[in-house]
């Protein structure tokens, strides 16, 4: 698996994943996605990249880090891929982008018990529920 920076090109595959009911559920929030695209590439601790295996992007995963070192994830499997073990492979691969970091956040829905268990399954900690109602874990990277 490899990652690489997120193109206006990739969007065309993140519309198609919008088609998918628990996509749009979960992050209808980016939609549009083109004004989604352009606000995040301003975003100077942000970063956005495509999981790619052989030439097929499989997910996305945004990475926001900050000054004490900790970063926060979040992570977006393509349909054609979930529950294949996938998620938790772009999760496990993911944690060499952390260069420095000491921790890694999620926030997840409550009611997404399969991220809740991907997560889980990669050594993330649940740490409570957010503000948001969004169940709070932590990865310890140190």
């Amino acid at each position: 698996m490899e990652f690489r920076e997120l193109c206006r090109g990739d969007l065309a595959d993140l519309e198609r994943w919008f088609n998918d009911e628990e996509t749009r559920k979960r992050l209808e929030g980016m939609l549009p996605l083109d004004r989604w695209f352009e606000s995040v590439g301003k975003l100077p601790n942000q970063k956005n990249y495509m999981a790619v295996i052989e030439s097929t992007p499989i997910g996305v995963v945004t990475l926001e880090t900050y000054e004490d070192r900790s970063a926060s994830i979040a992570l977006l499997v393509s349909p054609d891929y979930r529950n294949q073990g996938y998620g938790k492979a772009i999760l496990r691969a993911a944690a060499a982008l952390f260069n420095g970091c000491t921790e890694i956040h999620a926030y997840i829905a409550p009611d997404n018990a399969a991220s809740l268990k991907c997560f889980a399954a990669c050594g993330y900690v649940e740490c409570g529920v957010d503000i948001d109602g969004l169940v709070h874990m932590v990865r310890r990277l140190r």
